[in-house]
């Protein structure tokens, strides 16, 4: 009776796809296994470098960081920078440090001056402080034109002294405009005794874990972390170090001689700052444009230049921005300073760069004698100063251990685990050659279960006729008969000389040999005199009713 179709037979088993499941091939390929575990290796020293360098254990909180600051000065100290820089080549010849900038920016008829103590530095907002080098100054007067005269003239009839002349000019009064004549008169002066300022700092950070909300540490470089409500960190006890590096060329770090431990202020030179940044006050700023009044400069006028003037002006005639960063770090990113060694409470370092640039501040008016409505007759001087301006910032990283975040980043590195598979993957199937087509007919292989025991079976037969055929009466296979059917097969193959069929002849023999006692007991040896003997023991056919001839037998 003719078996039945099944219903899966009749076409519902198109319906669905079939399922993929993952097949394991393993490769005998030394070249293969060496390159993979070179890349294991090389995969774990990443991971492994990944975790230590971004300190995977570590989480990393930002502190809230504060700063007052002030500007102050010991009378002593500052008389003597006065009488210093007095005797300094730019007060006792201050036409050599003449620049100018443009025709409406010149600072010439230089000469030095002291300031009262209210315009030495001002505050500006929260974070910003001015400290003023150098300003220019015009003296504006107006007086009302004299009766009776008029035309270019109609000023030359004041008796009052101009250095730069009256001049004829119309301003604006009720009703319409008015003569007037006006005297302005330009000075340029250079601000002494700054650099014997100090710039004093207090900060204070406070850390609150944000996954708490919880204080865990406060400090303040005025107060010892024992006393009131300040709170040391990590319950180490240990108080609040600061440490000052200024920053050449904003890059090239310079460790300056100030450590301060709380309860302490801290106090900072500002000349001394300024020149271990190598931008002091008197040096010059070459990041501006040369100096028009030079007759090296393109911008010269060759009947009014100079030989002796300088190419660029004083940092004290510009001005400079001084930012000072403050970095707070517990005992878990403290910086790798020899002031900070063997340190293992909170640190602040603090970081100075002095860049020299333009720092202006607008007009400041002050009238002896204002101008009304009414009358044009005024008397008024206004200062544009220029000057340091320092800027402050606060911040920090502090860092607590956290084994949560080690075994998720950990969990998430283990990915990176499977590159060197994927690389011999793709390697072996597609960069080896007729070895790939091999690999990868062994690896892409669809199986059904009906067709691989038909298959199975086929084979079966097609082995046994096929070792019959070879052998003949024999009955048994020799390495001899083996390398004579090899050189038939490859006889034409002219890539594939003597040498390639010996190679391949030892592997075949090889691997039948291992198989033949792997699935049968331990046979007596045979004679040297036996007809399959070649040096080697014969190996039988396997699942055949053949077995290999008694030597016993035989004798």
């Amino acid at each position: 009776m003719a078996p039945q179709p099944s219903c899966w037979s009749l076409g519902f088993g198109a319906v669905f796809p079939p399922v993929s499941l993952p097949k394991y091939v393993e490769i005998d390929n030394s070249r293969l296994a060496v390159l993979y575990r070179c890349l294991q290796v090389s995969v774990l020293s990443f991971v492994a470098f990944i975790l230590l360098q971004g300190r995977a254990w570590i989480e990393v909180e930002e502190p809230l960081g504060s700063v007052t600051k002030w500007v102050e000065w010991e009378e002593q100290e500052y008389t003597s920078q006065v009488q210093k820089d007095y005797g300094k080549e730019m007060c006792t010849n201050p036409e050599r440090y003449e620049y100018v900038y443009s025709e409406g920016y010149q600072y010439t008829n230089l000469s030095c001056v002291e300031v009262s103590s209210r315009d030495r530095f001002w505050k500006e907002g929260q974070d910003i402080m001015y400290i003023p080098t150098s300003f220019a100054e015009t003296r504006e007067r107006l007086r009302p034109l004299l009766p009776g005269l008029e035309g270019p003239d109609a000023c030359s009839g004041i008796a009052e002294p101009c250095d730069s002349g009256w001049r004829s000019i119309n301003v604006s009064v009720p009703g319409g405009a008015a003569a007037a004549c006006e005297c302005k008169e330009d000075s340029n002066y250079l601000i002494v005794g700054s650099e014997a300022f100090t710039v004093n700092l207090e900060h204070y950070y406070e850390m609150v874990r944000s996954d708490t909300g919880r204080v865990v540490s406060r400090q303040h470089s005025g107060n010892s972390c024992t006393d009131g409500s300040w709170i040391c960190d990590d319950g180490s006890k240990q108080e609040l170090k600061t440490m000052v590096v200024a920053l050449v060329d904003g890059q090239k770090e310079k460790v300056l001689p100030y450590v301060f431990t709380s309860p302490s202020l801290v106090r900072l030179p500002l000349g001394e700052i300024m020149r271990a940044a190598e931008v002091p006050l008197d040096s010059d700023n070459s990041d501006t444009l040369d100096n028009a009044l030079g007759c090296a400069s393109a911008r010269a006028d060759p009947a009014t230049c100079r030989a002796d003037a300088r190419r660029h002006p004083l940092v004290r005639v510009t001005g400079a921005e001084i930012h000072f960063q403050l970095d707070f770090y517990n005992k878990h990113f403290t910086p790798d300073y020899p002031e900070l060694r063997g340190h293992d409470g909170p640190v602040c370092v603090i970081k100075v760069r002095v860049v020299p640039k333009w720092g202006s501040r607008p007009n400041v008016v002050d009238c002896a004698h204002p101008r009304t409505m009414s009358a044009v007759d005024s008397d008024c001087t206004s200062r544009y100063y220029y000057g340091v301006m320092l800027s402050f910032k606060a911040q920090g990283r502090f860092g607590f251990i956290d084994v949560l975040r080690l075994s998720i980043t950990v969990g998430a590195m283990m990915s990176y685990l499977v590159v060197p598979m994927w690389i011999v993957y793709f390697l072996a199937l597609y960069g080896l050659g007729s070895l790939s087509s091999f690999y990868s007919s062994k690896l892409n292989e669809r199986f059904k279960f009906d067709d691989a025991l038909v298959q199975f079976v086929c084979e079966a037969m097609v082995s046994a006729s096929s070792f019959r055929q070879l052998v003949g009466d024999k009955a048994c296979l020799s390495k001899e008969h083996l390398l004579q059917e090899i050189h038939r097969a490859f006889c034409t193959r002219t890539d594939f000389g003597l040498e390639e069929q010996a190679k391949l002849v030892e592997l075949v023999w090889d691997r039948l040999s291992t198989k033949a006692h792997e699935s049968q007991p331990p046979k007596p040896d045979l004679e040297d005199s036996s007809p399959c003997a070649w040096g080697e023991e014969p190996l039988e056919m396997f699942g055949g009713s053949e077995s290999l001839p008694d030597p016993e037998k035989k004798k």
